[in-house]
């Protein structure tokens, strides 16, 4: 009787634990689904997107209606993606790094910067908001968000400076306010108007990299982003509907929500491509997944330039691309958008391990210090690279990039223009080869690797570069060079240089009085002709032009202490005492380069690094340690600044040197070791089968 009493209770108790169990379970799992509020399929197949288009208010939009809005990606997209979370992303999360949770932003190595050009006053400034080293925060030249995509939102995907304020949840501001947590409404709501409430957010436009089909244009995005219609660029980039008018006509003081506003007749006008939608305002947006390699090269596609390139149908593509993957392959990410790029030592910020995703990664088996197997490679098909005859210490000390990426180095760094940098995509019928900013390529520099688990930094590694030189018109103080706004600067350059349109051509057209002429150039200096120049009577008269400039821009200066300066090819041009000429500084800081490492386009093995032997690096003249770069800027220098490549390396020429006389007879050393080791190999053959007593006969001595 007790043991049926005890088994009815252990019965009743596992029932009791069981619906407990199945509670909480379920309780767990309608908190997951509610947490993440968005819809999914979970099938590898496209899903197909029939959708209805929301305006920045959240309505929805009736294509046929005189007076339709622009659809928002924001409104429209949310319904069913996080746009939060994607805002996180590496293409969005630059602009401030607490803007979106209150979370510090690893950006990681430094990349590609935005260069701030300017042609009237031969101006190239490395800017970004990620505070890499050799760059300027845009606010430190007075540039806000609106100027900032006004000059880069061209290639900007929308979000981060494009976007009126910071994403913050709605119940941060306003208590018991249950809305949607992915409002954009400014966290100050006392802050001023700004010109984000006449132009309009510019929106993450989703479309901007994931559109599959043709009708996407670049060049529509690009037009409205020069016209100030932030909020309507997505709608026309789509090709959803025509955009007629710019609201950069539209004052500041503009009230959208006064339809007796004066300026109301200069809104933008947006007319639906009604045949796109049906009788219940559904249009086919053609989504795909995994972003094409066309979406990609809008912004990261690049080309040789300069005096000695050829032409384009000569050059190789990506072999990886060659052999049919895509960007995406490798250049992965989640929901959040954080996009792996791919290179040694990376940190997730997922903190999902990414190192398989790097070259080393992919083709190469992963082992930790004491050999163990960490990871398999081989992802994707990669083939295992044999590297015969290699010694170790290389892959130590140099990047898989530095042997295999980027152009073959040269007897100097090749000129190279990039999408970003060049505005490709957008036509241009006056585009030159050397067209500012100037870019080289390839640098072969030493960098830093990231602290591993013990916190110490790794040895340097060496990795191919891109290489800019700033150049810019600057106030200087107490040996600290600030760069003046190029707009302020023009105002003052402009009556006494008479440069109206290009810096680096006018500047050698400055008309300088005869006098001059006659002090710089001897007696009949006003009658010589430009050929008949030597490089030094250039660079005098340059500089003569120079401090026409200098001394016009010195006159807007009420403190003595600051003296007007200019930042070109790695030199710093002030005025000389006499007034009337320039004095150069070299090695300042100001002037000193900004580059990023590189990784495409990769050769394959036959054409990498060292495949033609030790020689091609372990030579006199081989151009990885002895290849020269000379400093690029708007200024036509006679004498460029020039560093050899082991000076970015950090490599003593004296130890080259020897290391190379080293090779000089490595030939016959390995020749003459080679036959010794056959003579005293065939020495103790003949000892193993005669005896000691043998070889002494045979050597003519009895024993």
């Amino acid at each position: 009787m007790r043991n049926e009493q005890m088994g009815q209770i252990i019965r009743a108790g596992m029932v009791t634990w069981l619906a407990a169990a199945i509670h909480f379970g379920v309780t767990a799992d309608t908190a997951v689904a509610q947490s993440q509020n968005f819809k999914r399929t979970f099938g590898n197949r496209q899903y197909e997107h029939y959708i209805q288009l929301y305006d920045e208010n959240d309505q929805l939009i009736d294509p046929t209606s005189a007076d339709a809005k622009p659809y928002s990606p924001l409104n429209t997209c949310k319904k069913c993606h996080d746009y939060k979370a994607i805002a996180h992303g590496y293409h969005f999360n630059a602009f401030d790094k607490s803007r979106l949770d209150g979370k510090p932003v690893d950006h990681g190595r430094p990349g590609e910067p935005w260069l701030l050009t300017d042609e009237r006053t031969g101006t190239q400034i490395p800017l970004s908001y990620r505070g890499w080293q050799g760059t300027y925060h845009p606010d430190a030249l007075g540039i806000d968000r609106l100027r900032f995509m006004l000059e880069f939102g061209t290639h900007l995907p929308g979000g981060g400076p494009g976007e009126r304020g910071p994403l913050l949840p709605k119940e941060e501001k306003k208590e018991n306010d249950a809305a949607d947590s992915t409002d954009t409404t400014d966290a100050d709501a006392a802050s001023p108007r700004s010109r984000f409430d006449v132009v309009g957010n510019l929106d993450i436009d989703c479309m901007f990299c994931h559109s599959k089909g043709s009708n996407y244009s670049h060049e529509k995005w690009a037009k409205n982003i020069g016209k100030q219609n932030f909020k309507w660029v997505a709608t026309e980039a789509m090709g959803l509907a025509v955009i007629e008018g710019a609201a950069q006509y539209l004052p500041d003081d503009y009230d959208s929500k006064n339809p007796e506003d004066p300026n109301a007749s200069k809104v933008p006008k947006t007319f639906y491509k009604t045949a796109k939608f049906d009788k219940n305002n559904y249009t086919f947006f053609d989504v795909t997944r995994k972003p094409s390699n066309n979406a990609c090269y809008a912004c990261h596609s690049f080309r040789p330039a300069g005096p000695d390139v050829t032409p384009k149908w000569t050059h190789d593509q990506d072999v990886h691309l060659k052999a049919g993957m895509s960007c995406v392959d490798c250049h992965r990410n989640g929901i959040d958008h954080h996009t792996v790029r791919g290179y040694e030592g990376e940190v997730h910020p997922t903190g999902i391990k990414v190192e398989t995703l790097s070259c080393r990664g992919c083709h190469m088996d992963q082992h930790d210090e004491e050999g163990n197997l960490l990871d398999v490679g081989g992802r994707i098909g990669s083939p295992k690279p044999l590297h015969k005859g290699i010694p170790p210490l290389h892959f130590d000390k140099m990047s898989c990039t530095s042997c295999h990426s980027g152009p073959s180095p040269k007897e100097s760094a090749q000129w190279v223009q990039t999408a970003m940098a060049h505005k490709f995509g957008i036509p241009d019928q006056t585009r030159t080869d050397t067209d500012i900013p100037g870019i080289v390529q390839p640098v072969f520099m030493d960098v830093a690797q990231p602290a591993g688990e013990d916190g110490k930094a790794g040895e340097p590694v060496i990795y191919p570069h891109r290489m800019v030189w700033p150049a810019f018109w600057g106030w200087m103080k107490d040996d600290a060079i600030t760069p003046i706004d190029p707009n302020e600067a023009h105002a003052a350059l402009r009556r006494a240089l008479r440069i109206r349109s290009n810096f680096t051509d006018e500047i050698h057209k400055v008309r300088l009085k005869d006098d001059q002429l006659e002090a710089i150039l001897g007696e009949g200096g006003a009658d010589k002709k430009e050929e008949d120049l030597t490089d030094d009577e250039k660079a005098k008269l340059l500089g003569a032009r120079l401090a026409i400039g200098l001394d016009a821009l010195q006159g807007k200066q009420e403190d003595d202490a600051t003296i007007a300066v200019y930042v070109s090819g790695g030199k710093v041009y002030r005025l000389n005492e006499a007034g009337d000429n320039v004095t150069v500084i070299e090695d300042h800081s100001a002037a000193q380069p900004y580059a990023w490492p590189i990784g495409h386009n990769v050769r394959p093995g036959r054409q990498s690094l060292g495949v033609k032997g030790c020689f091609e690096c372990h030579k006199a003249d081989a151009p990885i340690f002895y290849g020269t770069t000379n400093a690029v800027g708007p200024l036509d220098d006679h004498a460029p600044v020039q560093h050899a490549m082991h000076e970015y390396i950090d490599e003593d020429p004296e130890l080259l040197a020897l290391w190379e006389q080293s090779f000089e007879g490595r030939g016959l050393f390995k020749y003459m070791g080679f036959t010794v080791l056959g003579i005293v190999s065939l020495i103790v053959l003949l000892y193993l089968l005669l005896g000691l007593n043998g070889l002494l006969k045979l050597g003519g001595k009895k024993g």
